[in-house]
């Protein structure tokens, strides 16, 4: 008898109701929040510590053209933070790995002060390179690479 008394006591503590039908006509009690599924009105974009993954590339490189133009804190809510980061001019630009950000802003031409922010991702087996820039509204993505972690420049 005390078994059961606690049972129902710890029932009661967390919530728990019978499994038979109320039979007094009264509305048995609303579903939780778990039972209702997600809220379709919350966000999907990851938390913080999450990464969305986009895939390796179609062959050594590739890119990723929709990226370009968002903006930095939607490129990091859509991927997390970035395994690396650096920052530097276009006056110390650019490898062959760089060589693109010159469609944009070529050499001799004035640019050799504008501020560039490089961000990888490192995934399994390819990596994720993205070059945002600010045109005076804000930083956001100018360039993409995706590329094989075995690929060299």
């Amino acid at each position: 008898m005390r078994r059961l008394a606690m049972m129902l006591a710890l029932m009661s503590t967390l919530g728990c109701t019978s499994s038979q039908p109320a039979t007094d006509g009264s509305a048995s009690p609303p579903p939780s929040d778990d039972a209702k599924g997600p809220d379709p009105s919350v966000s999907a974009t990851p938390s913080p510590g999450t990464r969305k993954e986009p895939g390796p590339p179609s062959g050594n490189t590739d890119k990723l053209t929709r990226l370009v133009g968002v903006g930095e804190a939607a490129l990091l809510a859509e991927f997390g933070e970035p395994s690396s980061t650096r920052s530097f001019t276009m006056g110390d630009c650019c490898n062959e790995f760089e060589i693109e950000l010159y469609n944009t802003y070529p050499p001799g031409k004035g640019h050799d002060a504008v501020e560039i922010h490089e961000y990888t991702w490192a995934y399994d087996g390819y990596l994720l390179t993205v070059w945002l820039h600010d045109p005076g509204k804000g930083w956001e993505v100018l360039n993409t690479l995706l590329y094989g972690d075995t690929v060299e420049f």
